[in-house]
């Protein structure tokens, strides 16, 4: 139910890319604002009067969730890569030329990330993400330093082999394609921001009840490969931890610290949650003294 001026900055973002080989697939979940749906085909009229870029508008007759939503446009797109974008979100204009060229350097390569901008009404940060060259496969177990969905470039015959999103995740499933994905390919970096994440009033608030049950299907999912590796597990665990503490199930979080905390003791990043913990808490306390 955002507004359609929102969407459009997105679709602005995508159709200003110097990479011009491209089409442009637009989702809509099943709207329910009927008024909302007939401004955005009225939209997507006005651009194809003015545009030769493809652009083709999918509603789904039932809701269906983020999941089957991307695994329709996965279906319909016709390139060998494909890259989603959040309506909430933008692309800078040299996102794609610069990771298709990436890409297409390296075979190899499934996925091509990079920095990202996040922004709010009153200040933006560029997000450095960590980039590992030889163990990629072990890392994204531990966490997911790839980001959100509209962050990467992903070579598409890649992303149907690891089989695509999967609709029972009910959160993390970004993190849950990553992680299969690694099992097939490689991953490029650029040490550059080409996407802006906006966390604004109109996103999506968070569902704890989700969340959690995202990180223990991780956690589940993945068992196997957890049993061989106590040290990705323990940082799965401390930063769900992290992650429900900071958006306020502070009870649930330390349950996931300690748990992973025990799982693999010796780690200094489990220092820096601790840290992040205590921060979040005296900004809390200074709040409630004003």
């Amino acid at each position: 139910n955002r507004p359609v001026s929102i969407l459009k900055r997105a679709i602005d973002s995508v159709l200003n890319q110097t990479y011009k080989d491209i089409e442009v697939i637009i989702v809509n979940d099943c709207p329910e604002n009927k008024k909302l749906a007939k401004e955005i085909q009225y939209l997507i009229r006005l651009y194809s009067e003015t545009i030769t870029i493809l652009i083709e508008y999918v509603e789904l007759e039932r809701n269906s969730g983020a999941c089957i939503a991307r695994n329709t446009g996965i279906n319909i797109a016709h390139g060998d890569y494909v890259a989603f974008l959040d309506d909430d979100d933008e692309w800078k204009c040299q996102k794609l030329e610069k990771m298709v060229a990436c890409m297409e350097a390296d075979n190899s390569i499934g996925l091509v990330y990079s920095q990202y901008i996040i922004k709010s009404s009153d200040k933006e940060s560029v997000i450095i993400p960590k980039y590992y060259s030889s163990n990629w496969r072990t890392q994204i177990l531990g966490h997911n330093y790839i980001g959100s969905t509209s962050f990467p470039l992903l070579r598409k015959s890649v992303l149907l082999s690891a089989g695509a999103f999967d609709p029972k995740m009910p959160s993390m499933q970004d993190w849950d394609v990553w992680i299969r994905m690694a099992k097939y390919a490689s991953f490029g970096y650029l040490n550059l921001p080409l996407t802006i994440y906006h966390v604004e009033s109109e996103s999506i608030t968070t569902n704890i009840a989700k969340k959690k049950d995202g990180y223990d299907r991780i956690i589940t999912k993945y068992s196997e490969d957890y049993k061989n590796h106590y040290r990705q597990k323990s940082s799965c665990l401390v930063w769900a931890g992290y992650d429900l503490y900071k958006h306020g199930a502070i009870k649930e979080g330390k349950q996931y610290i300690i748990k992973g905390i025990l799982t693999y003791p010796f780690q200094i990043s489990h220092l820096k949650i601790v840290k992040g913990i205590l921060k979040i808490r005296y900004n809390k306390r200074s709040k409630g003294d004003r």
